[in-house]
Formats: C-alpha cells, sequence, structure tokens
C-alpha cells in the first residue's frame, strides 16, 4: 500500500501496488490539479507489516513553477498575480487602494515561504522622489522582513512564515485605483460641470447682437 500526501496535509494518491518475486517494486504517478502545489511530499509504504517512509520535493512546470491568483482590489478590481508557497497554500489575496495593502489569507500546515510577483503599476512602494522603500509586511499582525529583488517593473517579495500562520499583510505606498469611489464621483461631478458651462456658455456667445 502507498500514500503520497502533498505539501499541505492532504492525501494525494492512496493505491496498491503489485511486490515483484525478489521485493522490488516500481511507482510513477502524475502530479497536477488543484492539490499538486509545489513543495514536499511524502510517501507512506507498507507490505506485510513492514512500514516505510520518504519525502521528495516538486515544482510545478506552470510558468516557472508560480502560479496564479487573482488579487481582488476594494471588492471589485481584479488583477491576476503570480504566487509560489511552501509549506502551505494561499486561499485569498485582497487589496485596499485607501491603505495601501495587500492581505494574503494562507493555510500553512509547515513553516514556508510565500513569495509574490507585485507589478509596479498595481502596488508599489516609493517616497515622494520615486526611490524605492521597503514594503512593511506583517505576518500575524507581527511586524516581520521581506526579501526583495526591487525589480524593474516587477517586485518579488519573499515572506516566511510559521506553522499556524493565517495572514500575511503588504503595506506600500501606491495602489491602484487612484482615485477612492469618492473622489471619482466628486471628479465626474466636476467634469460634468464643466461640460454643462460649456455648452452654456457657448450657446450665449452665438447670439445675434440687438
Amino acid at each position: 500500500m502507498i500514500q503520497v500526501y502533498n505539501p499541505n496535509g492532504a492525501v494525494y494518491r492512496f493505491d496498491q501496488v503489485t511486490v515483484e518475486s525478489d521485493g522490488s517494486y516500481t511507482y510513477t504517478f502524475r502530479v497536477g490539479g488543484n492539490l499538486g502545489v509545489s513543495g514536499e511530499y511524502e510517501v507512506r509504504v507498507s507490505y506485510a507489516g513492514a512500514t516505510a517512509n520518504t519525502t521528495f520535493d516538486f515544482t510545478s512546470s506552470t510558468t516557472g513553477g508560480w502560479r496564479t491568483a487573482t488579487l481582488v482590489i476594494d471588492g471589485a478590481d481584479e488583477h491576476d498575480i503570480l504566487y509560489q508557497i511552501t509549506g502551505g497554500s494561499l486561499t485569498s489575496l485582497t487589496g485596499d487602494s485607501e491603505t495601501a495593502t495587500i492581505t494574503a489569507g494562507i493555510t500553512a500546515n509547515n513553516a514556508g515561504q510565500l513569495m509574490l510577483q507585485l507589478p509596479r503599476d498595481i502596488v508599489d512602494a516609493i517616497d515622494a522622489n520615486g526611490d524605492d522603500l521597503d514594503y512593511i509586511v506583517f505576518v500575524d499582525e507581527l511586524e516581520t522582513t521581506a526579501d526583495d529583488d526591487f525589480g524593474a517593473d516587477t517586485r518579488t517579495l519573499t515572506i516566511d512564515f510559521e506553522a499556524g500562520s493565517e495572514q500575511v499583510d503588504i503595506v506600500g505606498t501606491t495602489m491602484i485605483p487612484e482615485f477612492g469611489a469618492i473622489a471619482a464621483i466628486v471628479l465626474a461631478v466636476a467634469i460634468v460641470g464643466i461640460i454643462v458651462a460649456t455648452t452654456r456658455y457657448s450657446k450665449f456667445s452665438f447670439l445675434p447682437k440687438m
């Protein structure tokens, strides 16, 4: 009997294998689907009252091991974000444009790492002169540090977390949309007012002189 567990501790395969007369056997399977995440897999084998186990590392070949998550900003604006995670799984990814904060919900069965590719045109951490600042990162409300490659167009953050962690918050300085809901309404009203005023002015400017 062979049991294979994925990095999140879920049973990935459970099979019976025929053993040769000399005690040898072979077993192959394909990793994929929602349970086929990157990380360390555990294999447990039992035969004739004896048991043994081993592990192996697997990295998804899709986009070099990167997976795609949907970042939902302000509950509506959606963007694709590439990520990798070991020791757990990413369950949600949301953004708040007012605080320029990304919140990642995670399930951490073991200690691991979360890696996120953050496009600068979506979210960034810069000062008034446009120079890079460090993101402020929290894991379960405790401030921590993150490795940052400070890429030209996309910054890749690597964040360590402990087993049992549930939330990672990444605080920057800018996030789209640039205008919040109230600012957008004010801007729309201002534009309509300008159009109305321009139309009235144009109408009266072409009246015949008496």
